[in-house]
Order: C-alpha cells, then sequence, then structure tokens
C-alpha cells in the first residue's frame, strides 16, 4: 500500500524503523503453502532452521500452532528446543486455536500468547 493510503487510513508509518523490528518470520510453522513442506520434518531440522534465521538478524519468529492435527504433533518438543535455544532479544511466538491450544500454549511463558481470529472487511453496500 501506498504510504499515502496510511494516511488516508490514519495511521501514520514509522519509515525508519528497521524491518526485523517489526515483521514475524513464519517459515518455521510454514507448511503447504511453501516451496519446502517443513510439517513433518524433524524438530532438530527447525531448530537448525531456527538458528539460521536468527544468524541472519531476525528478531521474531512463530514456531507453530497448537492445535489438533498431525501437521503439528511436534509443537511442544518444537517449542522447549526453540526456548532453550534463542537468546532472549528473539521474540518467540506460536499460535493457538481453541483453549486446548491455549492450555499447552501457557506452559511456555517465553512464548507470545497469541490467538488467531479470521476476520474479512466489505464495502459498505
Amino acid at each position: 500500500m501506498h504510504p499515502d493510503h496510511y494516511r488516508l487510513l490514519g495511521i501514520q508509518l514509522q519509515m525508519n524503523v528497521p524491518l526485523t523490528d517489526i515483521l514475524t518470520d513464519v517459515s518455521i510453522r510454514e507448511g503447504s503453502q511453501q516451496a519446502v513442506d517443513l510439517r513433518n520434518a524433524p524438530v532438530d531440522t527447525k531448530l537448525e532452521l531456527m538458528a539460521h534465521l536468527i544468524d541472519s538478524g531476525e528478531k521474531r519468529l512463530e514456531l507453530t500452532a497448537f492445535a489438533p492435527g498431525e501437521w503439528i504433533s511436534d509443537a511442544e518438543k518444537l517449542v522447549q528446543g526453540a526456548v532453550c535455544k534463542a537468546p532472549d532479544t528473539v521474540t518467540l511466538r506460536a499460535l493457538y486455536f481453541n483453549t486446548e491450544g491455549l492450555s499447552e500454549l501457557i506452559k511456555h511463558p517465553r512464548v507470545l500468547q497469541e490467538g488467531i481470529f479470521l476476520t474479512a472487511a466489505t464495502a459498505k453496500s
């Protein structure tokens, strides 16, 4: 979106903020949407990728989701490994989709406790 569009919406942008301070990398969590599908990759592979992302300057990483399904059955082990290996300067995040997932997530206070609520806006007719 062009900066003038943001001004029209009443949003003031801070153009001097490094992207690593505001963007969250989701490489480790993502799967079928990417050319490299990490859904069934070993946790050690995901932790190795995390280390490379941190070494490259990433400061915000979304690791996984606490939700039912075989694709994310390694969430607990992955988060435990990431919490041990990531420096405190790195923000770790995991999603949850229901109360059971939230119950799992809150066991890890180092990980941001953010849920997901999908919305869509439409033009008023």
